[in-house]
């Protein structure tokens, strides 16, 4: 899924709101899987803006976080990532691999094409030559 922001200062305003639904997602292991590829295109958003880092830090380190967001940051902070986590990087990991493999595929069939395209329009050229060729010598028989 890709998540494209309005262009300008209100963008960072979307990704805050966007933040502030996912909040309410009631957590179940599809949503949950959900839920950390739309955090990551926010935070991308972020990190894309002058600004961005101080607002994450904003959002994820401020007193509007509550006492549970600040204790799953010190137990993320002391154990590391969950196994939700490092599953959903690994997915993320292997969806840009796969992008990646399409984008080069997608590149190479195009040149492939360019390439046909000119064989073909040389092919072209030659048999315009061949059949004017054949026509001279008909004419010549035909004298």
């Amino acid at each position: 899924m890709k998540i494209e922001f309005s262009e300008g200062s209100g963008n960072l305003l979307e990704a805050e709101d966007l933040l502030r639904v996912l909040h309410y997602l009631p957590m179940t292991p599809s949503a949950e899987i959900l839920r950390g590829e739309i955090i990551g295109q926010v935070f991308d958003q972020f990190r894309s803006q002058p600004d961005g880092r101080s607002r994450i830090e904003h959002l994820t380190d401020g007193p509007t976080r509550g006492i549970v967001g600040r204790l799953a940051a010190l137990w993320r902070g002391i154990k590391g990532p969950s196994h939700g986590e490092i599953a959903l990087s690994k997915q993320r990991h292997d969806a840009l691999d796969r992008a990646d493999r399409a984008e080069r595929s997608s590149f190479e069939a195009l040149a492939e094409m360019a390439t046909v395209g000119r064989e073909r329009d040389a092919m072209r050229n030659d048999i315009e030559v061949l059949q004017l060729r054949i026509k001279q010598l008909e004419y010549a028989i035909s004298k």
